[in-house]
């Protein structure tokens, strides 16, 4: 099982190809760009060149891009980009800077981009379903990629209302970034069908900490029951918030996939080992 790994962790550097080349050397062939300034300067297309240079001179796979969902002015100053915002000139601002991100894609093509919808614990109206519908037209018309929806915390993004916008905005080619720690912090562990991609990170069950898998919390074993009930068949991306290193990945992978090997071989045998309840595979999945 090939485990991608995400720029995230290495957000208080530059990226650049020598940092790319950290990742490459750290045994990962699949990276997520983390497309927030000052980290990735995307409005730099010299440095794009670049990067793109280096996808296409190393043996990896076409890489997947995380838009932009804030910048870092300076220490303690956060400016959110949200297209769902309630101020008409901020969603402006926030699709113009996920466009200059999604330039990139004209110089390396990406396997699919990651979106947020909303900032932190942001309530939900309504309205913000046409927001984000007008969001997913832009990305779309812009730059033609495929299009994954993370849940965040807040009220707009958990897994359950993502699944109800897309219902309802009739966007069956669009789908869902699953984020373990997020998904621990907003509640019970929901169905992972149809989920595109799932980011892999853990926590202590009271913030977003973005520890390596089995760090904190996280019941492992039940996330990989349903993982593997659900039939998910996508990337999995480690995105812890301390610099990527072979050592913790590897073990995270390992452990990993011997529970995925475990849960494959028998749920029945599985879910008695690690004390949870057998699920019906009749009941719906969606």
């Amino acid at each position: 099982m090939d485990f991608g790994i995400s720029t995230y962790g290495l957000g208080n550097e530059e990226i650049s190809p020598d940092l790319l080349d950290r990742l490459h050397d750290a045994g990962f062939t699949q990276i997520e760009m983390f497309a927030n300034r000052p980290h990735w300067d995307y409005h730099d297309r010299s440095l794009g060149k670049n990067l793109a240079r280096w996808f296409q001179a190393n043996d990896v796979a076409p890489p997947f891009l995380h838009l932009p969902f804030f910048e870092q002015k300076g220490r303690g100053d956060v400016r959110w980009i949200s297209a769902l915002s309630d101020n008409e000139r901020d969603r402006e601002r926030a699709i113009d800077e996920i466009k200059r991100a999604l330039e990139f894609t004209d110089l390396q093509p990406v396997a699919h981009v990651v979106a947020h919808l909303g900032s932190p614990k942001q309530r939900f109206s309504p309205l913000q379903f046409e927001h984000a519908y007008s969001l997913m037209r832009h990305i779309s018309e812009f730059a033609g990629v495929d299009i994954l929806i993370e849940n965040i915390g807040n009220e707009i993004s958990t897994v359950e209302r993502l699944r109800e916008f897309l219902t309802l905005a009739q966007l069956p080619d669009i789908r869902i970034c699953y984020d373990t720690g997020h998904g621990v912090l907003q509640g019970p562990l929901p169905r992972l069908a149809g989920v595109g991609a799932i980011h892999l990170s853990d926590n202590n069950g009271d913030s977003d900490d973005h520890l390596w898998p089995f760090e904190g919390k996280l019941n492992w074993p039940e996330f990989v029951a349903e993982l593997v009930r659900s039939g998910f068949e996508g990337p999995m991306v480690f995105e812890p918030s301390s610099p990527p290193d072979l050592e913790p990945s590897q073990a995270a992978a390992r452990r990993l996939e011997d529970l995925i090997a475990e849960a494959r071989s028998s749920s029945i045998e599985f879910a008695e080992k690690y004390g949870m309840e057998s699920k019906d595979d009749d009941n719906d999945l969606h």
